[in-house]
């Protein structure tokens, strides 16, 4: 899946990189505990927890990208 592919099904607003990249998004984690170098994070919300708040930390251990909430780019 491509960053454009990922706007497309989301919906969503890219805040930052080249939507036409050619980034490979096929390696995903939403547990930024257990994540690893080249993938995608999505940031998964609950009752107990708000995964927006780890997207830092994936960057942090080179995320290609993250999927977040809207207005959640203020954590």
């Amino acid at each position: 899946m491509l960053v454009k592919d990922i706007i497309k099904v989301t919906g969503g607003t890219l805040i930052s990189g080249d939507p036409f990249s050619d980034i490979d998004l096929s390696k995903v984690s939403t547990d930024s505990r257990r994540f690893r170098k080249g993938e995608f994070f999505i940031a998964l919300n609950g009752e107990n927890f708000d995964g927006n708040r780890f997207v830092k930390d994936a960057f942090k251990n080179a995320a290609v990208g993250a999927l977040m909430n809207r207005g959640a780019a203020a954590h």
